[in-house]
Parts: structure tokens; C-alpha cells; sequence
């Protein structure tokens, strides 16, 4: 049987999303059956996730550099594009996916208060079996029980950290600087204390 010609796809941008399309184009599953092209305006890659090295050869980004665990799909696909890459480790000082990323537990977003103070909001998400990009029934699936012992498991932390900042509590990661004022503080209970239900309801789901 003659084999017919792969379908031409042209892929506008060179941004995350389109690099995953590319890529899922491309793979061998695929037995060629798409030639795809990919057209960029200028000569980096990666959209808003793009990066590059500076003067001082450290990596520069002005996209996201923090990934969620649970970004299975997306640690799934980088783990497929590096076991393709093949990198000689004895070459290369990222060979291995686990080699780019980092586990870090810990988390933090900084939220303007109305006093124009900035308050940090410090989050630890501890560990789950396996590791990010796995095949996600190799694990037992969460239920609804343990969705909600997780949320109110994170309710519990930021509490935690508006505890230590009204009581003036300080230890190695904060300073007398970094202390709001009363009001603020004030402001922003009122706006998270609707949420303080869900603290309760982790001991009666337990």
C-alpha cells in the first residue's frame, strides 16, 4: 500500500502551548503523519515562558519558573522531550528532567495591603508519593475527603502566618521591618475570616 503524504501543519508562534502541539505532532506514536512548521517572530522560543542567559551566564526568564506538582500533562511532556534529548550527563549539567527542576515545599506571594504595606502569604505543601508527570494510576485517587483535608490543611498555614504577624512573633525569615501596622492587619483578617470555617470543618471531616 502506497503511503500517502504527511499533512503539512503550520504552528503560528513559538510560545508553550505551541510547543506542546509540535511536539505531540511529531512524536514517534504519530508513524510521521504530520510535517509540522513552526513560525516565530524573532529567534527565541518559549513565549511568555521564554528564557535565556545573561552577561553573567545565569538564567533570565520573565515567565513562569514555578510548576505545581501537580501539573501532571505538563511534567509528563518535559519528561518525554529530555529521555528524546539523550543528553550525555558527562557533558551536559541538565541531562535529566530532575536535573531542571527542583522540589521546594515552601511557597510565598506577596499581597498589597490597603495600608501599602506588603504582606506575604507563606504556604508548605508537603509531599505526595511519586513524583510529578507520573502515570496517575499508579496511585489510589484522592477522594473528595482528601481534597478537603488538603484545603483546610492550607487554611491552617495561613492562619498560621497571620498568627505570627499579629502577635509579633519573629523568627529567621522575618523582621521588625517587615511587621504591619494594626489597621492593616485588620484589613486583612476582615477579608480572609469568612474562610475561617474550613478550619473547624478539617477536625469534623478527620
Amino acid at each position: 500500500m502506497k503511503r500517502s503524504r504527511p499533512t503539512r501543519v503550520a504552528i503560528v508562534g513559538g510560545g508553550c502551548a505551541a510547543m506542546a502541539a509540535a511536539f505531540e505532532l511529531t512524536h514517534p506514536r504519530q508513524r510521521g503523519r504530520f510535517a509540522v512548521t513552526v513560525y516565530q517572530l524573532g529567534w527565541r522560543l518559549g513565549g511568555k515562558g521564554a528564557s535565556g542567559r545573561g552577561i553573567a551566564n545565569r538564567i533570565e526568564e520573565h515567565g513562569l519558573h514555578l510548576w505545581m506538582g501537580y501539573y501532571e500533562n505538563a511534567f509528563r511532556l518535559m519528561r518525554e522531550c529530555y529521555a528524546e534529548l539523550g543528553r550525555d550527563p558527562r557533558r551536559c549539567p541538565i541531562a535529566d528532567w530532575t536535573q531542571a527542576f527542583s522540589p521546594a515545599h515552601g511557597n510565598a506571594v506577596a499581597d498589597r495591603t490597603p495600608g501599602g504595606d506588603w504582606l506575604p502569604w507563606l504556604i508548605d505543601f508537603s509531599a505526595t508519593p511519586g513524583q510529578p508527570g507520573d502515570r496517575v494510576d499508579q496511585y489510589r485517587a484522592w477522594t473528595v475527603r482528601d481534597y478537603l483535608i488538603r484545603t483546610a490543611g492550607l487554611a491552617r498555614t495561613l492562619f498560621r502566618v497571620i498568627q505570627l504577624r499579629t502577635t509579633g512573633s519573629t523568627d529567621e525569615t522575618s523582621s521588625e521591618e517587615d511587621d504591619l501596622k494594626p489597621p492593616a492587619i485588620g484589613a486583612i483578617m476582615t477579608r480572609i475570616l469568612r474562610y475561617g470555617e474550613l478550619l473547624g470543618f478539617q477536625a469534623i471531616v478527620e
